[in-house]
């Protein structure tokens, strides 16, 4: 596994990979906007040993594994070139700010607390704070981002989690319940006015997550339910970022899976209040134990009814209490109270070894799916996984 690392320093909360550009978001409520292109042209320039692997691994992940890259792999002197490249950015390498990086900050004008997640979903900005959820209007200039307008609040929860994909945003707010939106652009009602309400879809969550069309909540993390929803396929483009797959009523069937929970624990022996974290793939929940076991449930759904499933136990043991876990192109991005760990290939490769404020990956971006943006007491630390497969012609 080759692993790269960018560092911004500073004081920030959270950080974004979106269309071509980097975004931080500052302790100071400012959000500082990356070219992602410019910037890597100026470091490729002043720094041309690490070249290519800069614009590689943290602007064009879509290249790993493709043809034409390891076609130019062929060649021993380029395959040697890279890998001093590699070899440099395995540990941080500190990004110094210079005129000609043309960053773009702007005061994003919101007083609450805290800041508790960020989001951003066809070129809009989305903030979970203390206060509620909030959107910005964003214009998305050829060189950085622009915010167009006032903050505009949604709802006035605390806001601990947001999600978005398939013309929705829903906003998790602990015991004070799940929101949700349909058609939050309107693309299947294009002549809507305004924005769709949130409404609520249920009395508590922490957080929530895709299973393929379908909305995994987590009202606790040995308590999580799937709400199967309905959707359609559009025969147009709606704008450049639009889905072709539009979720047209969340829970049609709502799926309580305590029953199949029972089911694992009685087959392994082990009782429910042990699971410490659960979190889920397109097709498989896994639960893990305070002793360190992993228990996975993979389903497999049918037009009704329970879903086929199989049960599984992994021995990807860890040590260590779970924060949070995200999927990236590698593996599973696993954030623990001291560290931050890649498991991959049933193995753990640590990324980060220090507590952190907080672990963002990209797995729907063809562009940033091996990238995990995590936000620590010096700044942000991009940091770039790569498979060696991907490089190796097979």
């Amino acid at each position: 596994m080759k692993i790269t690392k960018l560092l911004f320093p500073g004081q920030y909360e959270d950080a974004y990979l979106y269309s071509g550009c980097l975004l931080l978001l500052g302790e100071d409520r400012t959000l500082r906007v990356y070219n992602l292109r410019r910037l890597m042209a100026v470091l490729e320039t002043n720094y041309p040993e690490l070249a290519p692997v800069l614009t590689l691994m943290f602007s064009r992940n879509d290249w790993l594994g493709a043809y034409h890259l390891k076609a130019f792999l062929r060649n021993d002197y380029i395959r040697a070139a890279v890998a001093r490249a590699f070899e440099k950015l395995s540990l941080p390498f500190a990004v110094a700010d210079s005129d000609d990086m043309l960053i773009n900050i702007q005061d994003l004008k919101i007083n609450d607390t805290s800041v508790l997640d960020m989001l951003i979903y066809n070129r809009r900005l989305y903030l979970g704070a203390t206060g509620g959820l909030y959107h910005f209007e964003l214009n998305w200039r050829s060189a950085t981002v622009e915010i167009v307008d006032e903050p505009r609040k949604r709802i006035d929860a605390r806001c601990v989690n947001t999600l978005a994909g398939y013309g929705t945003v829903n906003a998790s707010c602990g015991k004070e319940g799940l929101f949700a939106s349909i058609d939050e652009f309107g693309w299947l009602q294009s002549k809507r006015n305004g924005f769709p309400e949130m409404r609520p879809l249920a009395s508590r969550s922490l957080s929530t997550s895709w299973m393929n069309y379908d909305l995994v909540n987590y009202t606790s993390y040995d308590n999580p339910y799937i709400l199967r929803n309905s959707h359609i396929k559009l025969n147009y483009s709606a704008g450049l970022d639009a889905e072709r797959t539009v979720l047209t009523e969340f829970g049609a069937q709502a799926l309580d899976i305590g029953e199949l929970f029972q089911r694992l624990q009685d087959q392994y022996n082990f009782d429910k209040n042990a699971i410490q974290y659960t979190y889920n793939t397109d097709n498989v929940l896994i639960a893990h134990t305070v002793d360190g076991q992993f228990y996975s449930l993979k389903f497999r759904f049918k037009d009704e009814g329970l879903p086929e499933y199989r049960f599984t136990r992994t021995q990807n043991r860890i040590g260590a209490r779970i924060l949070s876990a995200s999927q990236a192109n590698p593996g599973v991005v696993i954030e623990t109270d001291d560290q931050v760990l890649l498991l991959a290939d049933g193995g753990w490769i640590p990324l980060h070894e220090a507590p952190v404020i907080a672990v963002r990956t990209f797995p729907r971006s063809e562009r940033y799916n091996h990238i995990a943006a995590i936000t620590t007491e010096e700044g942000v630390l991009l940091v770039g996984m790569c498979d060696d497969k991907e490089l190796e012609e097979r």
